[in-house]
């Protein structure tokens, strides 16, 4: 694994860490203000959305990197060691290009809201800052899978033959 890309894992596990507390603090102060203090806080449930947008979409490049995106793995466990190389192949070459779909449109949307210059209703911000998960997240996830291509393609089809566990 490459510096950078080391270097990226660390910056996004911090940042989905971060993020994640940041939500939690702001709906904790909400609560806080609406049942003790009989005021809310009318921006705070806005960022904790598009946090949360934030934290799904690069959450997807997160759960790549570990392998726990969720996979039907019938017709995969019924093939030898070869076709499952194939298989895991072509899956991902389908994840690839639906991913490079995303990112091309949703650049094209961002491009589309950034002249229309739309804001959003409580801290009016350009809800570009929002929509720039898409096509962000999506790349990131795109070279992702072109990593995980490379180390399929390279790796013997003995690699992926079942491995046998034991039952203690």
């Amino acid at each position: 694994m490459s510096a950078v890309l080391r270097l990226y894992n660390k910056f996004e596990e911090y940042l989905l860490v971060l993020s994640l507390a940041v939500s939690v603090a702001l709906v904790a102060l909400q609560i806080v203000f609406r049942y003790f203090i009989n005021a809310s806080i009318p921006w705070s449930e806005e960022l904790t959305r598009y946090i949360f947008i934030w934290q799904i979409w690069l959450g997807t490049s997160f759960a790549q990197r570990d392998g726990k995106h969720l996979k039907v793995e019938v017709l995969y466990s019924l093939m030898n060691p070869a076709g499952k190389k194939f298989l895991s192949v072509l899956s991902n070459l389908i994840f690839l290009s639906f991913c490079v779909f995303l990112t091309v449109n949703g650049f094209s949307l961002v491009m589309n809201l950034a002249h229309r210059y739309s804001l959003s209703p409580a801290m009016e911000i350009p809800l570009l800052f929002v929509y720039l998960s898409l096509p962000v997240s999506n790349f990131v996830l795109a070279v992702r899978i072109i990593a995980g291509l490379k180390d399929i393609v390279l790796a013997p089809a003995s690699a992926f033959a079942d491995k046998k566990e034991e039952i203690r």
